[in-house]
């Protein structure tokens, strides 16, 4: 199986590295704006919005 390379290819739930250097874990996907998808950073608790295509780092 190929790993995910793009954040919407990703379930919910899933602990990833943003392309910026992020660990965040996916949290649902943002109702007022589809293709949204609401993100916690591990660091620091605080949620984001990042799009669905946002990139992952590889490799990590």
């Amino acid at each position: 199986m190929q790993e995910p390379r793009t954040l919407g290819e990703c379930e919910f739930g899933s602990v990833v590295t943003l392309i910026t250097g992020h660990r965040v874990e996916l949290v649902r996907e943002n109702f007022e704006f589809p293709g949204w998808l609401l993100v916690k950073n591990l660091a620091d608790g605080a949620v984001f919005e990042y799009h669905k295509t946002c990139r992952l780092k590889e490799g990590v």
